[in-house]
């Protein structure tokens, strides 16, 4: 069986790649100043760059990417699956560092993978209740 996409759905993905630049620049200029201007670790600079772009992040894609209203159980959700991004944005920074790589090699590594796994459990899961 072939699945089709409908119009919402191309709309909602190029929704979310335009809020995901908006993070991911502001990500970027976060990690800077924290590694930079800051010197603190790399790890722990991506774990701070993190929590603030996640707050941002939850309000975008509700309002403009999903065009959805925020509830308790959507964030809940999105929560869940920030936390698992989390674990995973930390895992790679430190895999990153541990094999003396640039901490710009997992950022990149970072903004490569999650977005794909993020606007799949967004879209399925967080988003695809209400």
């Amino acid at each position: 069986m072939i699945y089709r996409y409908s119009w919402r759905q191309y709309t909602d993905l190029f929704r979310f790649f335009i809020v995901g630049v908006i993070n991911t620049a502001f990500y970027a200029a976060l990690l800077f100043l924290f590694v930079e201007i800051f010197f603190l670790y790399v790890t722990i600079s991506n774990i701070i760059a993190f929590i603030i772009v996640n707050t941002t992040s939850y309000i975008l894609h509700t309002k403009f990417t999903f065009q959805k209203n925020t509830s308790i159980n959507s964030y809940k959700r999105f929560v869940f699956v920030s936390i698992t991004a989390l674990i995973a944005i930390g895992s790679i920074s430190f895999a990153a560092e541990a094999f003396g790589l640039n901490y710009w090699v997992g950022f990149l590594l970072i903004v490569i993978l999650l977005p794909l796994v993020s606007y799949i459990a967004m879209r399925i899961w967080v988003f695809g209740f209400e």
